[in-house]
């Protein structure tokens, strides 16, 4: 499926450190993310059915993190993976197959898995790619679901 997605979210971080490695350098985290999203299909397909151009979301995730100190040249390396829930305002979108995709639900999990590095002085900037799929783990049917890739910049406050 050809789309645009946009994806805004708050971290609200644990402040806890687990599984130090013997040589303190690497650690389990986490932190809960909120936020909202909106896709929009750029699908020229005609559909047989009536479905939506695009649909926003809400969602809410909580995220482990395997994390890196930093290393003396400043960059602090990371992967994290998630599974959250969040709802979506249309249950059918368009795609480029003549049904569309069909989410089956307003109600989604969403699946996160990130990699990237913090930087900065204090740590404060974030560069990351992340993949993340939404669908309804096939409790209605169907359940087309959907994949979507970014590359992130984050500021920690």
């Amino acid at each position: 499926m050809d789309h645009d997605f946009y994806r805004i979210a708050g971290r609200f971080g644990w402040d806890k450190r687990w599984f130090d490695d013997p040589e303190g350098n690497w650690y389990l985290t986490g932190q809960f993310e909120a936020g909202g999203f909106y896709l929009e299909s750029n699908s020229d397909a005609t559909q047989y059915r009536d479905a939506a151009d695009s649909l926003y979301g809400v969602f809410l995730t909580p995220v482990f993190r395997l994390q890196r100190d930093a290393y003396d040249f400043g960059l602090a390396p990371f992967v994290e993976a998630g599974i959250g829930v969040s709802y979506i305002s249309e249950t059918w979108i368009k795609s480029d197959t003549f049904t569309g995709a069909d989410f089956g639900s307003h109600f989604q999990f969403e699946d996160k898995l990130s990699f990237g590095t913090r930087l900065g002085s204090q740590q404060q900037f974030e560069v990351a790619f992340t993949f993340i799929h939404y669908s309804n783990a096939n409790i209605k049917k169907p359940n087309h679901g959907i994949d979507t890739s970014s590359a992130t910049f984050s500021y920690w406050f």
